[in-house]
């Protein structure tokens, strides 16, 4: 579990699901990504959060507001599954319900868990991708410190060749310590 001034990082439960799954599968939330999830996709990626932070130590988790106890979306930091350029393989990433947007709750949620990482595990970059359009999120990653190498940019393994949002982006952050 990790503490903000107004929010509390933490594996998901089993009452996130419902609100978890609508923010999955608004259009706009994921407008970036291939497509939408079903409540069932939405539950295999709660599932394997919770099963990378237990086996790794850190990984995405869960966003609750502390003043209301409110599911906000994901953020963290966790292990790639595929090889991304370079020698990171850590990246930090968050998602929120489009109704939490512009609050700077992504910034301090995934603040907080850059920096609990850093402090806790031997990692000495974490890098953050995005599609390449993704721009919101490319100024998030901008607030964080993170920095754009066009030389590390790629097409995401994961995806089809005809992916609308193949092309990704790829910024890094280095160990202050």
């Amino acid at each position: 579990m990790i503490k903000t001034e107004r929010l509390i990082l933490r594996p998901f439960r089993d009452d996130d699901t419902d609100t978890f799954a609508d923010f999955t599968a608004d259009p706009d939330v994921m407008r970036f990504y291939p497509s939408v999830r079903t409540r069932e996709q939405a539950e295999l990626w709660m599932t394997n959060c919770n099963e990378r932070l237990q086996k790794n130590g850190f990984h995405m988790m869960a966003v609750e507001r502390k003043a209301d106890g409110v599911l906000l979306g994901l953020a963290g930091c966790g292990r790639f599954q595929f090889e991304v350029p370079g020698k990171s393989d850590v990246e930090a990433g968050w998602l929120l319900g489009k109704q939490y947007w512009g609050r700077g709750y992504a910034r301090e949620a995934a603040s907080a868990a850059i920096t609990h990482t850093f402090k806790n595990f031997d990692v000495p970059e974490i890098v953050a991708i995005t599609y390449r359009n993704n721009w919101p999120s490319r100024k998030v990653m901008e607030k964080l410190g993170f920095m754009h190498n066009p030389l590390r940019d790629f097409d995401h393994p994961k995806l089809p060749r005809d992916s609308k949002v193949l092309p990704h982006v790829l910024y890094s952050l280095r160990n202050p310590a």
